[in-house]
């Protein structure tokens, strides 16, 4: 037996790959102990090259038909009980990260989207921030593309204080400017 995954299917000509051996890789990966959703992503794109095959007639059936990779179980999200966050608040008070600590289990928001809030998307007055775009360390400020991932976020009044001191600490500055501008 090989001892690594790849020629299992590798060694086959286009047309000896069944769906019994595209099963058999799929399982070959999970006794590997590679994630679902990572056996979902090499399935998809093993399938679509089995289906450019298809289509360049290079063999007359998709082995992937039939073929399911592993399901993915949902895990269920565990929150922060009021007093855990209490006690999360009271530990990085004084520190640099405590706003954004508190804007993050207040809020609910990503750490992508609040590292591109800016002050134009908070109406403090309004207790609500427009979220409309996120921050990743490879490919900076991007807008969210879906209507689900645009959305109104409502600030509680306890966020309100921190925010409000947050804006003073920085000297009030235009809409355009992060809330969290520091590094």
């Amino acid at each position: 037996m090989h001892n690594h995954i790849l020629p299992i299917l590798g060694d086959l000509f286009l047309k000896e790959i069944t769906p019994l051996k595209v099963q058999d890789f799929l399982l070959k990966l999970q006794e590997k102990g590679i994630s679902p959703p990572t056996i979902g992503k090499v399935y998809r794109v093993l399938k679509a090259i089995l289906r450019r095959a298809v289509a360049l007639e290079l063999i007359t059936r998709d082995p992937t038909i039939g073929v399911s990779p592993p399901r993915v179980e949902r895990k269920e999200m565990r929150f922060l009980a009021p007093e855990e966050v209490s006690s999360l608040l009271e530990a990085t008070e004084g520190t640099d990260i405590r706003d954004v600590v508190a804007l993050a289990v207040m809020t609910g928001l990503r750490q992508g989207e609040i590292l591109a809030l800016h002050w134009g998307s908070v109406d403090i007055a309004g207790r609500k921030a427009s979220i409309t775009r996120s921050w990743h360390k490879d490919s900076g400020l991007t807008d969210l593309k879906s209507a689900s991932s645009r959305r109104k976020v409502p600030i509680p009044e306890r966020l309100v204080l921190v925010l409000e001191a947050g804006r003073e600490r920085l000297g009030f500055p235009p809409p355009e400017s992060l809330v969290f501008p520091s590094a």
